[in-house]
């Protein structure tokens, strides 16, 4: 009798969200109530607990900077590695409110003038309900694990290691933070792992299942292999193609993993200058041009050099999730600073990212990109300190911060 009265509220629960308009009490009701059906957040012992097993993780150390790494000194380097990967978790969790949406409907529900900060109310539907409040979605799951593949690794891409991590969290997600699968995996990564082979040559599985499918799943999560090593291009380029064809085996892909990857680390040498493009991401572009065709190098400076985000066309449902809009979305957030104030508490990250996802699209991706390169470029420092409190799991991934920075020899600046 519990069990069928249970499953006929959710069955009217859904039919709420499919048949009332979206401002609709009743649609919103609907929402919460299948929210705490189907998710289990953990409370804030179990994430201190989560947290301090994090904390007492050891790795093999990483290779040591050289004394000429960076220009920077310990202290902003250190705030940008937290800024860049703070950045993509905060577009990621501050996008999924717009994801798949166009930017019509985005901006009749929120508002022209919305602030995306993560733990807002979003739009109520059957896939926002798969995560709590100001949570991130599967692009920052993701680039945690190639994290702890790289620090398990000593800072050297490992297919199989990586590999194994996202089979592991296929299943179950991340336990610890009350998952119990993975949620919003895309198609192409899906197929890739379901191949029978993935498990011991996930190169090969992903070349038989996504060689000509130029999605952005592979950019989504690569801001991290800009860290180890950030000093040696080499490297770094190496680290992002290698790990990016675990599941994505597309030309296109690979350059979208290099370009995001370069970008990273010249930032962390302090090789920017105030024309960003020139001096981060035009050098990235030329290494990524070796992957692709006349026609691919062409398609990629286009979407690069967009000035405006209505050139790319973020909400075309027909191309939401192709590799290089994901790319030149990253790109135009990373322009701005220096073309608009930085202004007090975080407000140049906050006004460029709402405005990115007011566009619409693919926008926990867009943003998770965006939000990596812009934020490596301003530092943690620059962050909105209420979208980072926004996030349920922050100290949990601080505590991976960290580790990244003891790898590269460095201690996080604290935020009061």
């Amino acid at each position: 009798m519990g069990a069928s009265s249970s499953t006929g509220t959710t069955d009217e629960d859904l039919r709420l969200l499919k048949t009332k308009p979206a401002h609709a009490r009743e649609r919103q009701q609907a929402f919460e109530r299948l929210r705490q059906k189907f998710l289990t957040p953990i409370g804030k012992a179990e994430l201190l607990k989560a947290t301090a097993q994090v904390e007492a993780l050891r790795f093999p150390l990483w290779q040591e900077p050289p004394p000429d790494a960076t220009h920077l000194d310990a202290e902003v380097l250190a705030d940008r590695v937290r800024g860049a990967l703070f950045g993509a978790a905060l577009g990621d969790a501050a996008g999924l409110a717009t994801e798949f949406l166009s930017a019509a409907q985005a901006k009749e529900f929120y508002g022209s003038e919305a602030d995306f900060r993560p733990g807002r109310a979003v739009f109520p539907d059957e896939h926002r309900m798969m995560w709590c409040p100001g949570d991130w979605t599967d692009d920052t799951d993701q680039q945690v694990l190639m994290m702890r593949s790289l620090l398990q690794s000593a800072g050297r891409a490992d297919a199989c290691d990586f590999g194994s991590r996202l089979l592991s969290w296929r299943t179950s997600g991340f336990p610890e933070l009350g998952d119990q699968s993975a949620a919003g995996l895309g198609q192409t990564t899906k197929a890739v792992l379901n191949d029978p082979n993935f498990a011991t040559s996930p190169h090969t599985a992903a070349a038989a299942h996504s060689a000509s499918i130029p999605s952005n799943g592979g950019v989504m999560r690569t801001a991290v292999a800009g860290v180890p090593h950030f000093w040696c291009e080499e490297t770094v380029a190496a680290n992002a193609r290698e790990l990016c064809l675990v599941t994505h085996a597309e030309p296109r892909c690979v350059a979208s993993c290099v370009v995001v990857a370069i970008c990273i680390s010249r930032l962390l040498r302090g090789e920017d200058t105030e024309d960003l493009m020139q001096s981060a991401v035009q050098p990235a572009l030329v290494r990524a041009q070796e992957f692709l065709g006349d026609a691919g190098r062409q398609e990629m400076y286009r979407h690069a050099e967009a000035s405006r985000l209505q050139d790319l066309a973020l909400d075309d449902q027909k191309t939401i999730g192709f590799t290089f809009k994901c790319l030149g979305a990253g790109i135009w957030a990373l322009k701005q600073d220096g073309s608009r104030p930085r202004g007090p508490g975080g407000l140049l990250f906050r006004n460029v990212l709402n405005e990115l996802i007011l566009a619409g699209g693919d926008a926990d991706t867009n943003g998770a990109v965006a939000g990596a390169l812009l934020g490596c470029r301003l530092g943690f420092s620059q962050l909105p300190s209420e979208w980072i409190a926004g996030m349920p799991y922050s100290s949990w991934l601080e505590a991976y911060v960290q580790k990244v920075l003891f790898m590269i020899r460095q201690r996080p600046s604290v935020q009061s």
